[in-house]
């Protein structure tokens, strides 16, 4: 399932994070980069099978569920 996701204006990344996908094994890097602005900070989760997840570790971020 493909679904795009609008982030609010002002999100910057609080950490460096490599994430290489890989088409013919469709596989990944896992990382955890989080994005962060005034209403709050959001954890981009992406595991080994290529899957992100997003969810709000703090404040107050719409559509997105708390960690």
């Amino acid at each position: 399932m493909l679904k795009d996701v609008e982030f609010a204006r002002g999100l910057s990344f609080t950490d460096s994070a490599t994430i290489t996908f890989d088409q013919l094994r469709a596989t990944s890097t896992p990382a955890a980069p989080d994005l962060q602005n005034g209403a709050g900070t959001m954890r981009v989760n992406v595991n080994a099978m290529g899957r992100v997840t997003m969810c709000a570790l703090s404040g107050s971020l719409s559509g997105h569920p708390a960690s």
